[in-house]
């Protein structure tokens, strides 16, 4: 009511991110580490965070400028109310859509996932839609059958249009093209054709996507904007996030990892919280996010590559060493530094969780 909302409304935020994740999560039920969906799911979750974000920017916006216009109380809380009426009835359109292209993912992963399965059942098959008013654009693939390694899959898939409840399977049918003529199965391979809806592009187990750049929200927001945009997202919203994550493994039992042939014991405290949420909000990596409610099995995962003594021993005797542990989430990589500390104050030799960087340091020396 004051204009005061800043760059993101939180809590607008926070509605839009929670309902697209809960759309993801209900697809895949599981986010453990380790589990074989982790690395898809927590792509597609970085994705309708970013995508929440921006579509509450947008929002923002609009209702910021609207209070500029209409500055009797009444008047704009009507106005208001029908804006958001408006983006809510969108966001049920977004719902739908991104558990479809979830599930799509899933089921891709799925058929791609046995070789033996895949010697049995070749071929995927277009299943019509279950809707009881089905559009026109995927008509032309009901029943359609082609190889699962045909280009054709790339460009389109069940999900690929707003609120699309179109299907596939596997099947060991014989390759049927049915009357779809050999120019339009020619475009609908290439790169960039098929059918789908601007912002739904492209197989979203192969891109990770399942709202593309091609989205209005993505699409109506300048490099420059974009950037700050990201980086405002980070620290005001996903900081607050990885904190809440970070503080459940504060105070309990040490991890047990890897240095050199050494087992040594890793803890987590107020400093690792801080440090962390930090270098997120400094990201504009969403998918950095993903790792904090994992973060103890992601380390023990790592790779030690390098360490590096600490050059301020003489103002900060407690730190001696640190060492770069690599890791690798849907081929993102980065590093987790562990903090070598011997507290002189305290009489006490311990290792602790540090911070997490995109880069190694020029300083780090490698193993």
């Amino acid at each position: 009511m004051e204009g005061k909302a800043g760059t993101i409304h939180s809590d607008v935020y926070q509605a839009y991110s929670d309902n697209l994740r809960k759309a993801v999560g209900g697809v895949f039920r599981s986010d453990d580490y380790g589990d074989k969906y982790f690395e898809l799911q927590a792509q597609l979750q970085a994705n309708v965070t970013r995508f929440a974000a921006y579509k509450a920017y947008h929002l923002t916006e609009q209702l910021k400028k609207k209070r500029e216009e209409w500055p009797n109380d009444d008047d704009f809380k009507n106005i208001a109310k029908a804006m958001m009426n408006t983006f809510n009835r969108y966001q049920a359109a977004e719902y739908n859509t991104a558990t479809a292209r979830a599930r799509t993912a899933k089921q891709w992963n799925d058929f791609n996932a046995d070789p033996i399965a895949n010697e049995l059942y070749p071929n995927l098959r277009w299943l019509p839609s279950r809707s009881a008013n089905p559009r026109e654009e995927h008509q032309a693939f009901y029943w359609l059958v082609l190889p699962k390694n045909d280009d054709f899959w790339k460009q389109n898939q069940p999900g690929n249009l707003w609120n699309c409840k179109c299907d596939w399977e596997e099947t060991d049918a014989p390759i049927d093209t049915k009357e779809l003529k050999a120019d339009d199965l020619a475009k609908a391979r290439s790169e960039g054709g098929g059918i789908h809806a601007n912002g739904l592009e492209g197989n979203p187990a192969v891109t990770g996507e399942i709202f593309t750049q091609g989205c209005t929200y993505f699409k109506n927001v300048s490099r420059t904007k974009a950037k700050k945009l990201e980086h405002y997202a980070g620290d005001k919203l996903l900081r607050k996030e990885s904190i809440r994550n970070l503080h459940g493994f504060q105070g309990k039992n040490p991890i047990k990892i890897d240095k050199m042939g050494e087992e040594i014991e890793v803890t987590f405290d107020s400093k690792t919280t801080s440090h962390i949420s930090n270098d997120i909000a400094n990201s504009e990596n969403f998918l950095w996010n993903e790792i904090t409610s994992n973060i103890q099995e992601v380390l023990k995962n790592g790779t030690l590559v390098a360490h590096e003594p600490n050059a301020k021993q003489d103002k900060k005797m407690w730190a001696v060493e640190y060492f770069y542990y690599k890791c690798e989430i849907a081929g993102n990589t980065f590093y987790l530094s562990v903090e070598e500390n011997n507290n002189l104050f305290e009489s006490r030799h311990f290792y602790r969780l540090y911070s997490i960087t995109k880069n190694l340091r020029p300083t780090a020396i490698p193993y």
